[in-house]
């Protein structure tokens, strides 16, 4: 079993990236896995250069940009890109958090010891009498 302190450690790196990437400064609460297509190599350029524009307008942004993403360790295999926009290279470092402790999380999810909870509120049969 994961020790508490790694958890609560493990929470405060999720709230934090969570934070500066933007989501909930954006007033994004639920996002979804998604797709366009199929499309040609062009069409998805031309996809690809609308949303630079748009980014570019929405955020003031001039010069260079760094395209943020999450990458295999050590390879150059992208898993996805995270975007432009100044939240993006910490969205991308939430992901990853979250990838690379799924173990933890979940063994969190499955943990059956429960025992350290009050739970006599939700037992039906404490509350029928039992």
């Amino acid at each position: 079993m994961t020790d508490t302190k790694n958890l609560s450690d493990l929470a405060k790196r999720i709230r934090t990236l969570q934070i500066l990437s933007g989501i909930t400064l954006n007033g994004i609460t639920k996002v979804q896995a998604g797709h366009f297509g199929p499309c040609t190599d062009d069409e998805i350029l031309d996809e690809l250069a609308n949303s630079i524009i748009e980014t570019r307008k929405h955020f003031n942004l001039e010069g260079g940009l760094y395209m943020h993403g999450v990458y295999e360790q050590g390879a150059d295999h992208i898993y996805c890109h995270t975007g432009l926009a100044p939240g993006s290279s910490y969205l991308a470092m939430l992901i990853t958090l979250l990838i690379n402790n799924l173990d933890v999380i979940c063994e969190l999810l499955s943990d059956k010891d429960l025992s350290h909870k009050d739970l006599s509120r939700k037992d039906p049969e404490k509350t029928n009498g039992g």
